[in-house]
């Protein structure tokens, strides 16, 4: 090879259809994500403090979630969230941050508390860590393990504190910009399961311009898409700034979800169609009673009323919508109510077990999760023994869609489905018949 060939051979990159180009400048390459092994332990500077790897237990796009506990106490267990350097996002900065902000303000305006507290952080060469409480699954995940939909005074309760939680966020002066059931968790059973926290801060924001003051940062004329099609707001859609209403949006569509994971948002199965999506969601702005579906409580229209009387620079008056919604409780049916705080109240730790034994619905789920669903379709290919083959097909669906979702029916937990075109190859030509052969009148000599 030739010195000239050589330097060229060196500075093209091969693309995926296998043409050459020069690589962009400035371009790095991607990080690589290691799983930390069990009984990895993991040492800081600042504390002193030597943690020790139980097991893998979450995966996001950059990074995981350990349960790890502190070398001298092995029954003080705790959660380990790793991003490796490089990432591009670098979500695991803005979460030690806003953290750190939300637990001094809930101390020093003794606010309850709905948030994961940090208990330490640091980095080695590979990635960058931090330690917070460890809590219990996601409300989807219960709601997978409970086989069925949450009671109406269940999620009335659910929604009183996710109000509390999004409220004291707000008045740090961060809009969460992706709240949905997938990010919302309960404590650890039996004491805290009752509790109720917000979680997952990676794509959220400073709506402030200091911690210091409540002055509103200057709007932005266009933004990108930031969060999950099935709960983001309209001006997210449009591509427009998400203010402290948009936060109250997104809020709303988890609560109608928590009713019912399929028909408290009429868009539920249309996931793939951005276009629908946008028009139901104008569509319950523009007349809430007529679109909400009769499963959702009376009252729930009046949120949506004020809600959408909000501009972008409005703040939010928390304790309207919590009248409604206790409101909206007093009016419910008695079979609607409930005795327990929750609807997992004492059942929790079982359903953990439960849900071990069956890692598809018990396998915590990471910050990005694609799902992957199985397309099986059937034709017949024998014409002879009329034999069955599946041909099975994986579609993945964007990371904005909400992959964490499934859908119940009367008979307990399935599948969403997503209906993708499969073209079969013809069946082949049955086998040709042979002619009957000529059957010859026997003749018997006399």
């Amino acid at each position: 090879m030739k010195t000239g060939d050589r330097q060229r051979t060196e500075k093209e990159a091969v693309t995926k259809d296998g043409q050459t180009g020069s690589k962009k400048p400035g371009y790095k390459k991607k990080p690589v994500k290691k799983l930390l092994s069990n009984n990895t332990k993991v040492k800081t500077n600042k504390t002193k403090r030597v943690w020790c790897v139980q097991a893998h237990i979450g995966s996001g796009g950059f990074g995981d979630v350990y349960r790890v506990y502190d070398e001298p106490n092995p029954k003080m267990e705790y959660a380990m969230k790793t991003e490796v350097h490089g990432a591009q996002q670098r979500r695991l900065s803005i979460e030690k941050s806003i953290l750190k902000e939300i637990d001094t303000y809930t101390t020093t305006h003794k606010k309850s508390r709905h948030f994961c507290e940090l208990i330490d952080s640091g980095q080695t060469k590979d990635y960058s860590w931090i330690v917070m409480t460890l809590i219990g699954p996601s409300l989807e995940s219960v709601r997978r393990m409970l086989k069925r939909q949450y009671t109406k005074s269940c999620v009335i309760n659910m929604a009183l504190q996710i109000l509390d939680a999004v409220e004291v966020m707000h008045e740090v002066g961060f809009i969460h910009r992706d709240l949905k059931p997938a990010n919302i968790c309960t404590g650890t059973p039996p004491q805290d399961d009752h509790v109720l926290y917000v979680l997952d801060f990676g794509i959220s924001r400073r709506v402030f311009k200091s911690s210091k003051c409540h002055e509103l940062r200057n709007k932005r004329e266009r933004v990108p898409f930031f969060g999950t099609r099935k709960f983001s707001s309209r001006a997210c859609h449009q591509e427009k700034d998400q203010g402290r209403k948009d936060d109250m949006e997104t809020y709303l569509y988890t609560i109608l979800d928590l009713f019912h994971n399929e028909r408290g948002l009429s868009w539920s199965k249309d996931l793939a169609d951005v276009n629908k999506i946008i028009e139901k969601k104008h569509a319950l702005f523009e007349n809430p009673t007529k679109e909400l579906d009769k499963i959702i409580p009376s009252g729930i229209d009046n949120i949506i009323v004020y809600l959408r009387g909000l501009k972008f620079e409005d703040p939010v008056d928390y304790r309207q919508i919590e009248n409604e919604l206790r409101t909206a409780g007093k009016k419910m049916a008695p079979s609607d109510s409930s005795d327990e705080t929750m609807d997992w109240t004492g059942k929790l730790e079982q359903l953990l077990k439960e849900a071990n034994k069956n890692k598809a619905v018990g396998t915590p789920k990471g910050e990005e999760t694609l799902l992957y669903e199985r397309l099986k379709a059937k034709r017949d290919r024998d014409m002879t023994t009329d034999a069955v083959k599946t041909v099975e097909m994986r579609a993945t669906i964007n990371r904005d869609v909400d992959a964490s979702e499934g859908m119940f029916n009367d008979k307990g937990l399935t599948t969403r489905t997503t209906l993708v075109s499969v073209e079969l190859p013809p069946p082949p030509p049955p086998p040709p018949q042979k002619p009957p052969t000529k059957q010859l009148k026997s003749r018997t000599r006399t």
